[in-house]
């Protein structure tokens, strides 16, 4: 994650130590599989209502709960179900595992960054890297902002680049450099 400074300066604030492959990695151990795009390709397919507690399923019981003021889709506990037991490891779909992966990844990113972004007092934040090519990625993150929208005070921008794109080629590849900008790239 690097800041632009307001004389137009890359300053590195710091590194996410939850990146593609960290997902890879915990994909190879639940999945079979560290392909990237095989993984989206389950993703895409699977429902982690199957996997994740919800938040419907939590104001379900108590429909005065404060949670009742969010979507009902929002995961509350990413692989819940299987946590609880309610749904087995061995009866989870591989679709629906990966799809709360990729949830997880996107919140726990949102999480991150609304804390760096806080704390710079940053307004803008570009995101570019492999996974923001995807579709998906970006709704899961639009998801993940929606569940803390009362809490992110910054705009969010997805950068049309390639994958690999890093921090410096995240500073260059932004249609504007302005000052007080956050740029992380997620490779």
């Amino acid at each position: 994650m690097c800041i632009v400074n307001e004389s137009g300066e890359a300053v590195r604030l710091s590194l996410s130590f939850f990146s593609c492959k960290t997902l890879a990695g915990l994909a190879s151990l639940l999945l079979g599989t560290a392909d990237f795009e095989e993984i989206v390709r389950l993703a895409e397919a699977g429902d982690r209502g199957n996997v994740d507690l919800k938040i419907d399923e939590l104001t379900a019981e108590d429909p005065l709960h404060p949670f009742g003021a969010y979507d009902g889709d929002i995961p509350l506990v990413h692989l819940g179900k299987i946590a609880n037991a309610s749904v087995t490891a061995a009866a989870a779909k591989r679709e629906d595992v990966a799809r709360s992966l990729v949830s997880l990844f996107c919140f726990n990113l949102f999480s991150t960054i609304l804390s760096f972004a806080s704390d710079a007092q940053v307004n803008n934040v570009y995101l570019g890297g492999s996974c923001f090519r995807h579709s998906l990625f970006r709704r899961e993150f639009e998801n993940a902002r929606s569940f803390r929208l009362h809490r992110a005070g910054f705009n969010h921008h997805f950068l049309k680049v390639g994958a690999q794109v890093g921090s410096i080629g995240a500073l260059v590849s932004a249609n504007e450099l302005v000052p007080n900008v956050l740029k992380f790239s997620v490779a």
